[in-house]
């Protein structure tokens, strides 16, 4: 077998290493603050990501891969740039992603504020009225549970429970389909207002253990109490 010309060897590997070699991308991104149910292989937690640019709360995308690199902490929004790397699908399985992600460098990293919103709150006024109650039993409950976007709970005997159609540091939509089951309650009243006044909620504030909900005028419409 006759020698290869050293040039023409040169050429071989360079052309095999050109062909081989992946292809990498520079992104920047944001990650949520909590992670969602979803399914990949199986039932799995995924992190909620967007391109860069503003954050809008209606983008967040399942994200079902590893960022190599990155530690990430709950409660916090984080604005990452990041490698992309193509890889061989030839060589991968069935099931493994066609990509490789690696942190370059954290941009940003903040808590997350409204997640102060998932918790468990006592109504103690409406409208500015304090409502003052026998038995303790009928005073009305919310739970809210930001990362699921869901709120419930319990108005005089009724259980209950809705969406939350947006949210941010200061917005709270509620949906207006609210389920509660049908039961007759001995103080009809305050469970109808209370249900009826939850879906006119378009912002909020937080303040010292107080969950104050104003309607699309700024008005103060229910006030709770953080319960320990």
């Amino acid at each position: 077998m006759k020698n290869i010309p050293f040039y023409l060897l040169l050429s071989l590997i360079t052309f095999t290493a050109c062909t081989t070699s992946s292809k990498i991308m520079e992104e920047t991104i944001w990650v949520n603050s909590y992670k969602t149910d979803c399914v990949g292989v199986g039932p799995m937690k995924c992190l909620l990501v967007q391109k860069e640019g503003e954050i809008q709360e209606d983008k967040w995308t399942n994200f079902y891969d590893q960022i190599e690199g990155f530690d990430y902490v709950p409660g916090y929004v984080y604005q990452l740039k990041i490698a992309v790397e193509d890889l061989d699908t030839a060589n991968l399985p069935a099931d493994a992603s066609s990509k490789k992600y690696k942190l370059i460098k954290i941009l940003s990293k903040n808590a997350d504020l409204k997640l102060k919103l998932t918790d468990i709150w006592v109504l103690t006024q409406i409208q500015k009225e304090d409502i003052s109650l026998k038995n303790e039993k009928e005073r009305p409950r919310l739970e809210i549970k930001v990362s699921d976007k869901k709120i419930m709970g319990k108005a005089v005997c009724n259980r209950f429970n809705g969406q939350i159609d947006k949210v941010s540091e200061t917005v709270l939509e509620i949906g207006n389909n609210i389920a509660s089951t049908r039961m007759m309650c001995l103080n009809m009243d305050l469970e109808s207002e209370f249900l009826n006044l939850l879906p006119e909620t378009k912002t909020y504030a937080i303040s010292k253990n107080q969950l104050i909900l104003k309607n699309a005028e700024g008005a103060e419409i229910l006030r709770f109490q953080k319960t320990d």
